[in-house]
């Protein structure tokens, strides 16, 4: 049972790191999206300004916001899969600490019962021992 216990518990940190990953990936991937989103901000305000620099960089400003739409794109794609994949994580990480909670408990059943068997054994030893000095 001890054996058993260990392997679920080992199973279960990794489940629980799994997830932290998963948590820092996500983050990172919103850090990323939020950056994307304050250059668009930035270039969108510097085409729509009248000024005469814009006009020259019009067509090189237009091809970053389109490369910047399509990693943001990407993103989005990348994060609702994480976010997939993580729920699935977290159902295991789930279903392994149930496992250690389980055997856990089936543990102390197993211990306390072994206990009690060893004073019952104990005490009725004594008996024996009384008796058999009478």
């Amino acid at each position: 049972m001890n054996e058993r216990l260990q392997k679920a518990r080992r199973l279960h940190a990794v489940q629980s790191e799994i997830d932290r990953l998963a948590d820092w990936r996500l983050i990172e991937i919103a850090r990323e999206r939020a950056l994307l989103d304050e250059r668009r901000r930035t270039l969108v305000a510097f085409l729509d300004a009248e000024s005469a620099f814009a006009a020259p960089f019009a067509v090189t400003m237009m091809q970053r916001l389109h490369r910047l739409e399509e990693r943001r794109a990407t993103l989005k794609e990348e994060m609702e899969a994480l976010s997939r994949r993580r729920l699935e994580e977290r159902r295991r990480l789930r279903r392994a600490q149930q496992m250690v909670r389980n055997l856990t408990d089936e543990t102390r059943r197993l211990d306390d019962k072994q206990a009690l068997l060893d004073a019952v054994e104990s005490a009725a030893g004594a008996q024996v021992c009384g008796k058999a000095k009478v």
